[in-house]
């Protein structure tokens, strides 16, 4: 925390938000240099607005989280629309089979690697999802194929559904354009809600890589049953550390967004 200061806003001055300090503005109203008077002032007002942006930065990082776990539905609402003028009419609730490490579709003959669990009509008052209890054998893999090599496991028989996306008015059966996802941004940080289902409970702990060669760690204590579980990226420069728990800042919005030609 920073010792305050006591600061003073000079006559004529409107900004409420930035002000100099009493003794600095008496000395620079009594400075008989005119031309230093008017760089010192500057800097002054310079390095006043570097502590209010970092002031700025400070508070709209969220400090309050909550502890998420095994879910039943999916409760949508108040998405954040901004960017799309045409309406959503349905979600569906898709998984999909990823190609990491070799592993494609396991039932799709051409490789299509989406397949629509639920759909439901989509209400902008609010929309929700029930989720399958049960859900197909055919859509789940062994939990060490949807997860990198080098987390531990705590039970490497296990099968999981770990990618699945809300997809907004799917052109056909296959392929998703645009989805909705909860998320929360601040600063060079950003949390995103996903899904996993699990057929048992399991632990997946470790540091390594992702999928994308990014920095992760794994603490995800997994039940059967559908899991909420929240990644966390810090973004700097050109690096993205990713970390995956069961915390959840609780200003998460739900927001849309679309993939580029579709996936």
């Amino acid at each position: 925390m920073r010792q305050a200061l006591i600061f003073y806003r000079p006559p004529g001055w409107n900004s409420s938000d930035i002000y100099l300090p009493k003794e600095v503005y008496s000395y620079l109203c009594f400075s008989k240099t005119n031309y230093m008077r008017k760089y010192l002032i500057t800097g002054f007002f310079l390095l006043a607005l570097l502590f209010q942006a970092c002031d700025k930065n400070e508070e709209s990082i969220t400090e309050e989280y909550e502890t998420v776990g095994l879910t039943t539905e999916i409760n949508i609402s108040d998405v954040d629309n901004a960017p799309y003028k045409e309406a959503i009419s349905e979600v569906a609730f898709v998984a999909r089979f990823h190609g990491f490490g070799g592993i494609g579709s396991p039932i799709d003959p051409l490789g299509n690697d989406t397949r629509i669990m639920l759909k439901v009509p989509f209400d902008e008052n609010g929309t929700k999802l029930i989720l399958p209890e049960n859900p197909p054998q055919e859509l789940m893999s062994n939990i060490a194929s949807d997860i990198p090599s080098g987390f531990v496991i705590s039970d490497t028989n296990a099968k999981t559904i770990s990618f699945v996306e809300i997809a907004t008015d799917m052109p056909d059966s296959t392929r998703v354009f645009g989805f909705l996802y909860m998320s929360y941004e601040a600063a060079n940080i950003e949390y995103q809600l996903q899904y996993i289902y699990c057929d048992r409970a399991v632990t997946i702990t470790g540091s390594g890589k992702d999928w994308w060669d990014h920095a992760m760690t794994y603490d995800l204590n997994l039940k059967k049953g559908w899991n909420m579980v929240v990644e966390k990226t810090i973004y700097e420069k050109d690096l993205q550390i990713r970390s995956t728990t069961h915390l959840m800042p609780v200003d998460m919005k739900w927001k849309r967004s679309r993939w580029i030609g579709g996936k």
